[in-house]
């Protein structure tokens, strides 16, 4: 700090004039930063569900990226993980976890069902299968709900690309085209073409975002070990390197970012789960829900949670969450289970509450576990990164990287 002894009134007028030349000095600094050396808010933003870091680094993929590195994702699925890297927020402020949460309000009436009908499931023993299934007929929402739960699950999570979910995609004038929404056997060939017509058509003042889904599907389908799923990540290199080349043969001084939202693992085992494991006394069965790779358990009582807390400490294919980690990662709410535990990498659910079907590759797991983290790139641009090349960075980090690439970290 410099301290200025002010004499007589004759200095205290030059130091003001010294302060009036120098903010003279810096508005004009201002202005020629911002009209006469050329930059850009143009962005090309490239998402690509499900590609890990790992594979990117084993197989050289995507060098034309100057920078590029590990991303580590937040606790769940893609629903909140995209909403993550989009939005800068976690569970906890978004509100929501996975696409299945407790909430009894719109299927409460379903109660009844269930309690008129127990004398069919005593009797019978799959009655309560059958029931199940003609009452999913009726209405599809309640398929994936367990049946003594019927009245108690909602499922529906807002989209990340949607215009009035406040995201970085509605922070200035946007071109979109997510893979998912066309009507194509090959949605990433049938996304990269329509964005290449956009960016040839667009004007001066546009920005780009590609949501390309297919290399999850072949994930989930083949596993990330098979040709079929290595053969699409090439694919893409190839065909985002020519986009990225004609969007900055367009806009020299604009920004090309790229991300994904997790990684992707073989899976190597399945368990199964007994309802037991929930019962609780009183002869009432605590609510739980299974995902592929995630249990979420909710309680009345802090006895009750010490409970089945203890009970799944035996399952050695569970890691339960920490209050620590539920607090890193964002899920600190009640409403995404009082017990929150995650499958060892590699270890899915089967059956689970999501589905029947064993998929051969699987996401979800821990998100520090190396082969699960996402992957975050950016081409060389005149805005250097904030963030170290190579480095393991969070969500959040490259959500507010792309705030300064865009010029935006005052919004």
């Amino acid at each position: 700090m410099i301290y200025f002894r002010l004499k007589s009134p004759q200095s205290a007028l030059y130091h003001r004039k010294v302060f009036f030349h120098l903010s003279i000095i810096y508005s004009w600094l201002k202005y020629i930063k911002r009209n006469i050396i050329p930059m850009s808010n143009n962005m090309l933003l490239l998402f690509i569900d499900s590609l890990p870091y790992e594979l990117i680094a084993k197989n050289n993929l995507f060098s034309w990226l100057s920078f590029k590195g590990p991303l580590r994702p937040g606790v769940g699925y893609s629903f909140t993980q995209k909403a993550e890297i989009l939005k800068g927020q976690q569970p906890d402020q978004l509100g929501y976890l996975n696409f299945w949460y407790l909430d009894a309000e719109p299927t409460a009436k379903l109660n009844i069902v269930y309690n008129l009908t127990t004398f069919v499931r005593d009797i019978f023993p799959f009655g309560d299968k059958v029931l199940h299934y003609l009452l999913a007929r009726v209405w599809k929402k309640v398929a994936n709900i367990p049946f003594e739960f019927i009245g108690r699950f909602n499922n529906g999570v807002p989209s990340s690309y949607a215009p009035d979910n406040p995201s970085i995609l509605s922070m200035g004038k946007w071109e979109i085209v997510i893979g998912d929404d066309l009507d194509s056997p090959n949605p990433d060939s049938a996304a990269v073409a329509l964005m290449q017509t956009k960016i040839e058509s667009a004007s001066e003042d546009r920005s780009f975002f590609i949501a390309l889904p297919q290399l999850d599907k072949l994930g989930h389908l083949y596993g990330p070990d098979h040709e079929n799923y290595l053969e699409h990540a090439r694919y893409l290199d190839s065909q985002l390197q020519k986009l990225t080349e004609q969007f900055l043969q367009k806009y020299p001084d604009g920004v090309v970012c790229s991300f994904s939202d997790h990684g992707m693992l073989k899976v190597t085992e399945s368990i199964h789960l007994s309802g037991k494991l929930f019962n609780i006394p009183g002869g009432r069965r605590a609510a739980y829900w299974l995902d592929s790779t995630m249990l979420r358990v909710w309680v009345e009582t802090e006895e009750e949670k010490r409970i089945i807390h203890e009970r799944l400490k035996t399952e050695k294919h569970l890691h339960i969450l920490s209050e620590a980690e539920r607090k890193e990662y964002g899920v600190t709410l009640k409403k995404f289970g009082d017990i929150m535990a995650i499958t060892l990498p590699g270890i899915v659910f089967s059956p689970n509450h999501f589905g029947i079907r064993k998929p051969v590759g699987m996401h979800g797991f821990h998100p520090m576990h190396q082969a699960h983290q996402a992957f975050w790139g950016m081409v060389q641009s005149n805005r250097t990164p904030q963030i170290e090349n190579g480095k393991l960075i969070k969500t959040i980090d490259f959500y507010r990287e792309l705030l300064a690439q865009k010029e935006l970290n005052s919004i």
